[in-house]
């Protein structure tokens, strides 16, 4: 029996105010408990993502987009899934990783959705979703604080880390994957 690899992403939602473009990170977990949708403060806490991913059974990777293409695009995780998946799990093929669940923060739309799951028709079981940080309460008010799984969590904050670091430096890291269009 295989394990199950669970996925968060996230962007670093400001193309075209840094010279470095966008920034699309994918944070790779077999801990179950990172797959738990839950409410998170709606400030990012870099020291607990530190921790966190001090945990081995946990990674990441990530790309850069640039160009007017990639700008506000909906579908910029859908188009970089692919590569920073893929690459992860080539990495850890000896694992029999056979069940990947991805979860990606923002709009995901049905041609977006299709174009992830043709992607990874290798997998055996395969699933997508995606979570909006804005959302409505019961009352119907907007809530603040992300309510996702802690896969995505952290994604948003490491992507958020990456985007201040120095273009040479994301182009030096062992987690920086180029995006090919």
């Amino acid at each position: 029996m295989g394990c199950c690899l669970y996925v968060g992403m996230d962007d670093s939602n400001h193309a075209g105010e840094d010279i470095k473009g966008e920034i699309n990170l994918a944070v790779f977990s077999f801990e179950h408990d990172d797959s738990i949708v839950r409410t998170f403060n709606n400030r990012r806490n870099y020291d607990l993502a530190s921790q966190y991913m001090q945990n081995p059974r946990r990674d990441y990777r990530f790309t850069i987009l640039t160009g007017e293409r990639w700008r506000a695009g909906p579908l910029n995780l859908a188009y970089t899934a692919p590569l920073l998946i893929n690459s992860f799990l080539r990495e850890k093929s000896k694992l029999g990783i056979d069940s990947v669940k991805l979860y990606l923060d923002g709009y995901l739309d049905s041609k977006g959705r299709q174009y992830i799951r043709e992607q990874f028709r290798h997998v055996p079981n395969f699933v997508v979703a995606n979570f909006m940080k804005k959302r409505k309460n019961s009352n119907g008010r907007m809530c603040k604080g992300p309510r996702c799984p802690r896969v995505v969590y952290l994604a948003d904050i490491l992507a958020h880390r990456v985007l201040g670091n120095k273009l040479e430096e994301c182009l030096m890291d062992s987690k920086y994957l180029p995006f090919q269009t």
